[in-house]
């Protein structure tokens, strides 16, 4: 941090990020499958209902090339409250774990981004320009310097 600036609130990268919710995905299983939506539907909520009572039953369930879905047990165990600082317990429970696979993980990441942007250097001075002006006696206005530093690595995945 420089001055009032950082090189983190000079340069923002901004994402986008797109959320498929359930009736688009029903619209894209009809549009792949020649199906009507209401049997799309039915076929969703049932994949779903099935892997909900399995894993609720105690059993994983495996879609080779997509991923495992299965219940992951965590212990009783005593916690802190952030605010107070004064312990908790926190009581075991069992939750759904879901782990892709790798394969759908190479799927996702070539697809997502074909082409990584990583900004390895950012500097912004502007106490020093001030600083060395004063101290070589120069009065009156000056202008301000930014050198800002951008590498570019552009990855294929």
């Amino acid at each position: 941090m420089i001055g009032k600036f950082s090189p983190a609130s000079i340069i923002q990268i901004k994402t986008r990020v797109i959320t498929m919710n359930k009736t688009e995905l029903i619209d894209s299983i009809a549009d792949k499958t020649d199906q009507t939506k209401a049997d799309a539907a039915k076929f969703l909520d049932a994949l779903l209902e099935t892997i909900e009572a399995t894993v609720a039953g105690g059993d994983k369930v495996q879609l080779v090339g997509f991923g495992t879905f299965e219940p992951q047990h965590r212990t009783a165990r005593t916690g802190r409250n952030p605010q107070t600082g004064e312990p908790l317990d926190i009581a075991e429970a069992t939750l759904p774990k879901f782990t892709p696979s790798k394969l759908f993980k190479d799927r996702t990441v070539r697809q997502r981004a074909s082409c990584r942007v990583q900004f390895s250097g950012c500097v912004l001075r502007l106490g020093c320009l001030s600083n060395c002006a004063r101290r070589s006696g120069l009065t009156g206005s000056f202008s301000i310097a930014i050198e800002l530093r951008v590498n570019v690595r552009i990855s294929r995945r």
